[in-house]
């Protein structure tokens, strides 16, 4: 797999790492270190769709026994949801943020939010099954067995059951720390679960094995 990156995107980031005295050892492409996180944790024989729809760009990698086959990455994400509802109803982000969530009733602005979650969770899915169809052409001996979703945007409420309605796939939230152990009287095994989705490209980065 060849991958392609702006020599001046790259460096900005090395030597904003080094600024703050930390010594970079890997550069890594979101799509293939999500690859990374789901092999640690699943077999590798399985057909997935994996997606990773962050803050302002969705991650889509397509595994067809152990071989990522299709990857795209869209500049689409979950901020998109909060920035409308805070346009629509003039509130601060972070509300707008807790409403998106469902951690706040909508009460009476329920059916206009519905309206937002649909338009754009649309847009999401029609790139997502963009992939897929890609997929499927090419590889019609081979179906997608389930989709695995992770990232903040994988929180916004009632995503997961319209995806699998949209896509006809079985979909999960990705938790990277399945194959992993942790102290529980250090860390709180809930906020592993809740927080685990958020964390599936960052714990790809981490433990792949780095050259010196």
């Amino acid at each position: 797999m060849l991958v392609a990156a702006k020599k001046e995107i790259v460096d900005d980031y090395l030597e904003m790492l080094e600024d703050l005295n930390l010594k970079p050892v890997i550069v890594d492409v979101d799509g293939f270190a999500l690859e990374n996180t789901y092999e640690y944790n699943y077999p590798k024989e399985e057909n997935v769709a994996l997606v990773d729809i962050g803050a302002s760009k969705m991650n889509i990698n397509i595994i067809s026994n152990g071989v990522s086959v299709v990857a795209r990455d869209i500049v689409v994400g979950s901020r998109q949801l909060t920035e409308q509802i805070q346009i629509a109803f003039d509130l601060e982000f972070e509300e707008a943020e807790a409403l998106k969530l469902g951690h706040i009733p909508a009460e009476e602005k329920q059916e206009e939010i519905a309206d937002i979650f649909s338009v754009t969770c649309t847009q999401w899915v029609l790139e997502i099954k963009k992939a897929i169809d890609l997929y499927h052409s090419n590889h019609q001996d081979a179906p997608l067995g389930r989709l695995v979703l992770s990232g903040g945007g994988s929180k916004v409420s009632g995503l997961v059951d319209f995806l699998a309605n949209e896509t006809g796939l079985p979909v999960e939230l990705f938790n990277p720390f399945s194959n992993m152990t942790a102290n529980s009287k250090k860390i709180d095994p809930d906020y592993l679960i809740n927080i685990g989705p958020e964390m599936a490209i960052a714990t790809g980065i981490a433990i792949r094995p780095s050259v010196i």
